[in-house]
């Protein structure tokens, strides 16, 4: 009986610290967990449990570099290394060919290297980090399904990278003072949100009519304004609404009111859209949203 009682004790302990570990490694903004344990101690008893778990959470760690060994954990699925001094990510991360979620947030990073070899990563978090221009960008893998690169400094739409990027269904590009987008095209077939808060835009264009899937887009806090100072025209395009699969537009923090909106040209058929919607959600139970994109 005592050894089924300590076998029992064991098994459950052991799933307390995975459950533990994978609340933790999900766990990247600064401030919103107590600060964790520190130490070279610490650091390699998380990585021997990692070995049985497959998370790894070494975020507010204070690790100036990747920790020797770590990639020798080819069964990681989870790793967290956000809110840390690591400016650099090695070649050898394409070694964890199991990883799913990629956590970097908070760190000094200024490039992310080629991961295109990992075939399992579909999350990839590494905002506030020193990404300088799109070069900053290795290659990513195909099946990527969310990257969230906010307040870098881009300075662009990375556009050659998002090219491969097939599976991607929400890119976070917020407060990398980008001013202008690329004509997408056929570029990311499965995005359904797009978030360009705080940059520097003046216009959304026919060059987000081509994403097919697009149905969330927030672009709070730019410079738009009712018309184009560059073009003349209305600074949303009447493609872009009446055109587009986009029911959720979010446009507060810009330089236009609701007024404005509501004089655009094609809007009626966005408002029509976004009720068809907002009926959907309410027979589901969802909440009645009164304002019109965050204008009032």
């Amino acid at each position: 009986m005592g050894n089924k009682e300590s076998s029992h004790s064991s098994t459950f302990s052991r799933g307390q610290g995975a459950t533990s570990d994978f609340r933790d490694a999900l766990t990247s903004l600064p401030g919103s967990a107590p600060k964790n344990k520190t130490g070279r101690k610490v650091t390699a008893q998380k990585m021997k449990t990692a070995e049985a778990t497959g998370v790894l959470a070494l975020q507010e760690h204070g690790l100036k570099e990747i920790p020797e060994g770590l990639f020798t954990l080819v069964k990681l699925r989870t790793l967290n290394m956000a809110s840390n001094s690591l400016k650099l990510l090695p070649a050898a991360m394409s070694t964890l060919t199991k990883l799913k979620i990629l956590r970097l947030d908070s760190n000094k990073l200024e490039a992310i290297p080629d991961l295109s070899a990992l075939s399992s990563l579909t999350d990839i978090s590494a905002g506030s980090n020193r990404l300088a221009g799109a070069g900053a960008l290795g290659a990513l893998p195909g099946c990527l399904k969310k990257l969230m690169l906010r307040d870098n400094s881009l300075g662009e739409v990375p556009a050659a990278v998002l090219d491969g990027l097939p599976a991607l269904q929400v890119l976070d590009l917020s407060a990398n003072g980008i001013e202008g987008l690329p004509p997408f095209g056929a570029t990311l077939p499965a995005l359904e949100e797009l978030i360009l808060d705080d940059n520097s835009l003046r216009a959304l264009g026919h060059e987000l009519v081509g994403l097919a899937k697009l149905k969330k887009l927030s672009v709070r806090s730019n410079r738009i304004a009712a018309v184009d100072p560059f073009s003349g025209q209305q600074s949303i395009s009447r493609g872009l609404f009446a055109d587009s699969a986009v029911e959720s537009l979010e446009l507060a923090g810009n330089a236009l009111d609701k007024t404005d909106l509501m004089r655009m040209e094609g809007v009626d058929d966005f408002l029509a859209r976004r009720e068809k919607n907002k009926n959907k959600n309410l027979q589901g139970g969802g909440m009645l949203t009164l304002s019109v994109c965050g204008l009032d």
